[in-house]
């Protein structure tokens, strides 16, 4: 018999493994959250890892894919720890769309001259403004996870403003009291030029690299002066917000950061994002939860996510209000607690100012919402459940003829559809270095880095599609729009099942009925079921909800083809979050011109205007599905 106390320490250890084993388990889970999010708003493959790595950053990044240092990050189960891991992801995957490579004249530079962490900390606030730029809602998660850090380690906030200049998503009070407190403001508006200047900048083929080096020498410079002083405190590291090294600049070319027309373009929208200059006499903006940010993906709580998160987001962003008073008309904190001179002293009136800016971060709807979710996901608990609701009617419909242009649109996605099913099958991958000798190559004499053939046992899951279509036919779709929904609906439904996939059509207008079931085949005739009555959607998205949860496919899709604002939508949008948030990629085409799209909740909403658009708009959706799930591993 095992003597007690040897028994008591094996079983210490087997529950201290269970432990970590559990850990590592979600945070498995959780980067593949990230992959799939990263996936759709790169709009390419874009892998997240966690691996373990004898160096202190918690995460770095290369072109294509995101690491997360298990041996730093810990236990992901709680929300302060989602809040970082999901800043730190958004962060580096702003270094993916938009930092220059290693290969590039300006990082050759800063390598050569030792100017690395120069860079990064110029190079992470340009970047992250652009970001916040094409997607407004990450203002919110970014601006928690600074205020946590400094929360966390006050003592180097009277070093910060050469980190905090240039993420004017910040709201100005809290920039405003780090310019004052800065230990060297002597040098401030130096250093307040060059920050302007560098996050002005949009890296290209025609970027001036002797102009941009000769910044981030000069900032460079100027940092190495305070760091000198006897009395400095601890700098902080770039991104401010946990003990990060000098970060991995992205080392391979397999991938290219976004166009400089589109840096630009990204560039204009961070405006609508800009709290204001810090320099200002009377600096004040509203906070996380008073800040209107309607457009994007939103995040105010009456946010309609007009514009929606997909492949254009023309977002709009705008603060209103008196600079000088709060929503209730009172002044400000910073105001009160100034004021009061001896009431506060200049440290507790920053303290309370992050942690006030870090409660409310957290505590918006938005936020609160996706930490609950992420925290679901992560402990493998169940997503979607299914509603009870009767069995569909069978659409009645005419046999309408298919023109040439749809005919040809449909082929081209078939046979793209077709590649991809067939690049994702298992086979072998030949002429490779390194595998099963190839023995007939080896007695040929071929050259040795070619006689060996490797199975691939392929990604198939990733074309192992579960589709459902919406098609809008209330009485607001006659005319050209009926048509075009139509012909669209058909040419997706005929390329899917080029490769197999199980595609369902549900029309609805007053009701919901079915066009198509996934067992039938789109055939050489269009289905057209007319146009009449109101948009009340929920029965159909309720259908749909219960086809993702019987079905076993690996890759799902929603696709809603529709035209205008639905009656009574709440309920249908709640069914549409559950949907995206339990891995469903959920899209709306709008059919028609329109400045503003209501994307009732979906992860990708555009407007299209022509049948072909809204083709290629679900050539994009599939295409992005099978990516980010290529992503996954």
């Amino acid at each position: 018999m095992n003597n007690p106390t040897e028994q008591t320490m094996f079983d210490l250890f087997d529950n201290h493994k269970l432990i970590l084993e559990k850990q590592q388990q979600r945070l498995e889970r959780l980067v593949q959250v990230f992959s799939r999010v990263n996936s759709v708003l790169a709009l390419r493959p874009i892998k997240v890892q966690a691996v373990k790595s004898s160096h202190s950053s918690p995460a770095w990044s290369t072109a294509t894919s995101v690491f997360f240092n298990s041996n730093v990050i810990g236990d992901v189960n709680s929300p302060d720890n989602i809040i970082e891991l999901k800043g730190l992801d958004f962060h580096e995957l702003a270094h993916i769309l938009y930092t220059p490579r290693s290969g590039s004249a300006v990082l050759q530079e800063v390598q050569d001259r030792d100017l690395q962490w120069a860079f990064n900390a110029l190079e992470d606030q340009r970047i992250e403004m652009l970001l916040c730029g094409r997607y407004p809602s990450i203002v919110l998660w970014l601006t928690a996870v600074v205020s946590r850090y400094f929360v966390n380690n006050p003592q180097t906030f009277v070093t910060s403003y050469p980190l905090l200049r240039g993420r004017r998503y910040l709201p100005i009070e809290l920039r405003a009291e780090s310019r004052k407190s800065f230990t060297s403001p002597e040098i401030v508006d130096e250093l307040s030029s060059i920050i302007d200047e560098y996050t002005d900048l949009t890296f290209g083929h025609d970027t001036d690299t002797d102009h941009v080096v000769s910044l981030i020498q000069r900032y460079n410079d100027l940092l190495r002066q305070v760091e000198q002083k006897p009395t400095c405190p601890i700098f902080p590291k770039p991104f401010g917000h946990g003990d990060r090294e000098v970060e991995l600049i992205p080392t391979d070319n397999t991938s290219r950061p976004l166009s400089p027309k589109k840096q630009k373009n990204d560039k204009e929208k961070s405006d609508k994002v800009d709290k204001g200059d810090d320099s200002t006499e009377k600096p004040s903006s509203p906070t996380p939860s008073d800040s209107d940010d309607r457009g994007g993906c939103g995040f105010d709580d009456d946010s309609d996510d007009k514009g929606g998160c997909g492949f254009d987001d023309d977002s709009d962003n705008s603060d209103s209000g008196d600079d000088s008073q709060t929503n209730n008309g009172t002044k400000s904190d910073t105001e009160t607690s100034s004021s009061a001179g001896s009431e506060s002293s200049p440290q507790e009136v920053i303290e309370d100012l992050l942690q006030k800016l870090y409660d409310e971060a957290i505590s918006h709807k938005n936020i609160a919402t996706e930490i609950e979710d992420l925290l679901r996901q992560i402990n493998d608990k169940p997503s979607l459940q299914n509603i009870s609701t009767s069995n569909l009617e069978k659409q009645r419909y005419r046999d309408d003829v298919v023109d040439s242009e749809t005919v040809s649109i449909s082929r081209s996605f078939g046979r793209e559809l077709e590649r991809m099913k067939s690049n994702a099958d298992p086979s072998w991958d030949k002429r490779l270095s390194a595998g099963k000798l190839n023995s007939l190559r080896a007695m040929r004499g071929d050259d040795r880095h070619t006689v060996y053939d490797q199975w691939n046992s392929g990604r198939a899951e990733a074309t192992d599609i579960e589709c459902v279509v919406l098609l809008d036919i209330s009485g607001s779709m006659a005319g050209g729009n009926i048509r075009k929904a139509y012909q669209a609906m058909w040419a997706i439904k005929r390329s899917l099942d080029k490769i197999d996939a199980s595609t369902t059509v549900i029309t609805f207008n007053t009701e919901a009925q079915s066009l198509y079931q996934s067992t039938e085949k789109a055939g050489t005739t269009i289905r057209n079921a007319g146009c009449s009555g109101g948009t009340d959607p929920l029965t159909a998205i309720e259908s749909a909800n219960n086809i993702f949860v019987s079905s076993e496919r690996n890759n799902k899709i929603l696709i809603v083809i529709t035209d205008g604002d639905w009656v009574a939508p709440t309920e249908s949008e709640k069914i549409i979050e559950k949907m995206k948030r339990s891995g469903i990629l959920t899209s709306l085409a709008y059919i028609g011109y329109s400045e503003s799209v209501d994307s009732h909740k979906c992860e990708i909403a555009t407007a299209i205007e022509t049948a072909g658009g809204l083709v290629q708009l679900a050539r994009n959706i599939v295409k992005t599905a099978i990516h980010r799930q290529l992503a996954q591993r």
